[in-house]
């Protein structure tokens, strides 16, 4: 090619194809949240959450339940950062998305979305290492997996970057955590993650 153009503009009928094909996969994604996950919802229990060390018959309290901002359907996946802020993932009901929120259990607030994305992120797990904290979500619908030092004061990403060895894998569900000097990975993978959890390490 004289012109050095390494590419094709698409014809009309691939860009329809590609709006309908979009349009499609946003009604699929807003009907499923719409009809199949509308229960799902977080509660803070105080002190120790057992009535003794015998039974550990848990001793729920349906009014701490967190109260739904109208924006979303549902909250879910929780994970504390301090005694005083969770973080969780809000189902956008009209975007059709979870995004990554904190919630203040004293000012009973909730965050923007900290990711300050459009797509789809969940199961925002946490690990801490020389004082500073780390998320590790689930953005496996758009992204290689990700871990996020955040400052959780400001609400902001200060450094994110790719996982070593999982180029181009999408993990679901993942937990980092690290025991005597060993960092371990329990995770998912799309084909198969209600079946079975992997441990790398």
């Amino acid at each position: 090619n004289n012109s050095g153009k390494l590419y094709y503009l698409p014809n009309n009928s691939l860009v329809i194809k590609f709006l309908i094909l979009n349009i499609f996969v946003y009604f699929k994604r807003l009907c499923y949240g719409l009809f199949f996950y509308k229960d799902w919802n977080i509660s803070i229990l105080e002190n120790n959450i057992f009535e003794n060390e015998k039974d550990l018959k848990l001793k729920l309290n349906y009014n701490k339940k967190i109260k739904f901002n109208s924006k979303y359907l549902f909250y879910w996946d929780p994970f504390f950062i301090d005694k005083n802020n969770v973080i969780l993932e809000a189902y956008d009901a009209l975007k059709a998305y979870g995004s990554i929120n904190i919630y203040n259990i004293q000012k009973k607030t909730l965050s923007k979305n900290i990711l300050e994305t459009c797509k789809h992120s969940s199961f925002p797990s946490i690990f801490k290492e020389n004082n500073c904290t780390y998320m590790f979500p689930e953005i496996s619908s758009w992204s290689e997996p990700k871990i996020f030092k955040i400052d959780f004061k400001s609400k902001h990403i200060l450094q994110d970057s790719f996982l070593d060895g999982f180029s181009d894998t999408k993990l679901i569900d993942n937990i980092l955590f690290e025991s005597q000097g060993i960092y371990y990975i329990f995770f998912g993978l799309r084909q198969n993650n209600l079946d079975v959890c992997n441990l790398y390490y």
